[in-house]
């Protein structure tokens, strides 16, 4: 299957780091330990053997906050083979019916399906769903309202649809409006400051998006220290371009490569299918407080690296237009194509429950851990509209390790 690898962060002086003050519970830390343990199946899964016949997907458990597994095979030695992996003491396993390779087919299947009946609604977007072992596609509200409602339209019989599912157990077809980048408006919070360098005179230009997190890359054996954003609101700029505060303040430099043969895109290093983020190379005179923005109690940890949350734990994102949103991670097997039209060629997403608002791309979408702690997930990019409510959409922070970026100094 296709592969997921594929702080609001302030220009400051000093290291500002504020503890958390709570008594730590047995849930949150039951919590903590379920997120690192889906990090290490999911990274161990995607970058070394693929993901097993027998596995189903990883929820977690809202009662108890343990990992659970769901399995389409049980015995001890299968069990066991978790409990390796990813190295946990404590684990639930549940019963399902399907793998997740086996639920991945089924929405590609489907999609190509539809792709090849024209008539149909076109597919617009997938979501693996691990907790119900099920698969949602989404189909625009104008050509499904066409193909429901309106037989002079589309003369088609009501259940077409369902003929093209692969397996009518596993595909849920639902009502996906639109999907969007949360690009920069006029006046949208404090924004930042960018210009291209071509005039040294020349005022910057005000950027209203969001910073995302620290980061650091080796580039001919130099270590850079910087910050990772998105790069759709940077798209008509020259190269190179440099970063400002607010305040005039000079951040650092962003270099990208144009992708080929258009001149008018610009996309940064990556070549996994997302070229949407940016890297920005800090100015030497330059510190950075890992506190985050708009949830100050939380600060960046920069010794982890990049975690992913497993299915309905919490998440949370620091944003310069809607500040600090919190909610739950519905998927983290989100696919569309790069226009957002189509699931594949797929590119992967985060889709989650928490608040945003145009300007908010770029922000951190992290998760809260005990002592004060922010593990990176990722960067917040857009939205999708499905079935009147919007549920947000992030960048997993593991596309940007596997291009050599990586959480921290």
């Amino acid at each position: 299957m296709k592969r997921i690898v594929s702080l609001m962060l302030v220009c400051v002086l000093s290291l500002t780091i504020i503890p958390q003050s709570n008594a730590v519970t047995q849930r949150e830390l039951n919590e903590e330990n379920a997120t690192m343990y889906n990090t290490e199946m999911i990274t161990y899964f995607e970058q070394e053997v693929g993901y097993p016949d027998h596995y189903g997907g990883a929820w977690l458990n809202q009662n108890s906050g343990h990992l659970v597994i769901g399995l389409t095979e049980r015995n001890e030695e299968i069990e066991q083979y978790y409990y390796d992996v990813t190295g946990a003491d404590i684990l639930e396993f549940e019963t399902v019916e399907y793998s997740l390779q086996e639920l991945y087919d089924a929405m590609v299947e489907t999609a190509e399906n539809v792709s090849r009946t024209r008539s149909l609604p076109q597919v617009n977007g997938g979501a693996i769903m691990q907790s119900t072992n099920s698969v949602d596609m989404y189909v625009s509200e104008e050509e499904a309202v066409s193909y429901i409602s309106k037989a002079e339209v589309t003369p088609l019989p009501q259940n077409e649809l369902n003929n093209v599912k692969s397996n009518a157990d596993i595909i849920n077809f639902k009502i996906s409006e639109k999907s969007g980048l949360e690009a920069s408006v006029a006046n949208v919070g404090e924004g930042h400051r960018i210009d291209d360098g071509s005039d040294p005179n020349a005022a910057p230009i005000r950027y209203d998006g969001s910073l995302g997190y620290l980061a650091y890359r080796t580039v001919n054996n130099v270590r850079q220290v910087g910050i990772v954003t998105v790069a759709h609101t940077y798209n008509n700029l020259d190269l190179p371009f440099y970063a400002y505060t607010p305040d005039a303040t000079y951040i650092g430099q962003a270099t990208f490569k144009r992708w080929p043969n258009n001149i008018h895109t610009v996309y940064d290093i990556d070549d996994l299918g997302t070229r949407d983020f940016v890297f920005i190379h800090f100015n030497g005179n330059n510190t950075v407080s890992p506190v985050i923005k708009y949830d100050t109690i939380y600060s960046q940890d920069l010794t982890t690296g990049a975690v992913i949350p497993a299915e309905l734990s919490p998440i949370n994102k620091s944003g310069e237009s809607t500040h600090y949103s919190s909610g739950l991670i519905e998927s983290i097997y989100y696919y569309t194509s790069l226009d957002y039209n189509g699931v594949a060629p797929t590119v992967q997403r985060i889709m989650s429950t928490y608040n945003s608002e145009n300007g908010d791309s770029g922000g951190i979408v992290y998760k809260r851990g005990v002592n004060g702690k922010a593990y990176v997930i990722g960067i917040h990019q857009g939205y999708k509209t499905i079935n009147g409510r919007d549920y947000a959409l992030a960048i997993p922070s593991l596309f940007l390790e596997a291009c050599g970026i990586y959480p921290g100094q």
